[in-house]
């Protein structure tokens, strides 16, 4: 165990399914950490569409998972197939190879990621599945067919807001002294500011803010953080993370 981040008191606003990995890294670190999932995930259970779309998985060239979650809630719709697996980043891979085995991961975790692999790029009359939530925007879907995909979508989970009493859980936060936090997800990002920017802005906006891209960098500067509470972590590992912060304590 180090103590190099014993001065932050943390909020990780992770899934609670994700949460504990990171807040157990942090620890190891010497941090605390406070746990208040943004959002809740609700796996699509029984879809006739999953159903229907799992009983034709051999006809499709690829298969891509954009998020752990995406994994989680489709393995128990899953039927075998020769289709080439591609898992967004490692998190996501760890839960495919549960019910299948994962064959590529992009160098960038990300659906631009995926988009920059050379098994994207030929990609006319070959049929592409990507298993998503409900809060996915569609782009990469729209680039596959741009280059000549027929792509199909699997929503395997919903995401909603978590339930909070706002004014209650702040002043909690504000007793613990909480002074950084960490949002993996610009939908995740924009509850937080939801919640509590109308109660306590300033507060907010004084936390140090970890996020996990430019477009989340781009994000927090708009809900009004500034440059120096702001530190870009590579990706939404538990590794890329916990070393980002390790490097902004110790100064490496």
């Amino acid at each position: 165990m180090t103590t190099c981040l014993s001065k932050l008191h943390i909020l990780n606003t992770r899934p609670t399914a994700q949460a504990h990995r990171l807040s157990q890294a942090l620890k190891a670190h010497g941090a605390r950490v406070t746990e208040l999932p943004c959002l809740d995930i609700q796996i699509n259970l029984h879809s006739p569409t999953l159903i229907s779309l799992s009983k034709k998985l051999s006809e499709f060239d690829s298969i891509i998972f954009l998020s752990q979650n995406a994994a989680e809630g489709f393995k128990s719709y899953w039927s075998n197939t020769m289709a080439s697996i591609i898992a967004v980043g490692p998190s996501t891979a760890t839960s495919i190879n549960q019910f299948s085995q994962t064959d590529i991961i992009p160098k960038h975790y990300s659906s631009e990621g995926i988009l920059l692999l050379d098994e994207m790029q030929q990609l006319r009359e070959k049929k592409i599945l990507v298993v998503c939530g409900n809060n996915n925007n569609g782009k990469l879907q729209h680039e596959l067919t741009k280059r000549g995909a027929v792509v199909n979508t699997a929503t395997s989970y919903r995401v909603l807001p978590h339930h909070l009493d706002t004014n209650k859980e702040l002043q909690k936060l504000k007793n613990n002294a909480i002074n950084t936090v960490i949002s993996t997800s610009s939908q995740s990002l924009q509850q937080l500011h939801t919640w509590f920017a109308p109660l306590d802005k300033t507060w907010l906006n004084n936390l140090t803010l970890v996020i996990i891209s430019n477009k989340m960098l781009a994000l927090g500067k708009q809900l009004g953080w500034e440059n120096q509470q702001l530190i870009l972590s590579q990706n939404a590992t538990t590794l890329a993370i916990t070393n980002t912060l390790t490097r902004h304590m110790t100064g490496n």
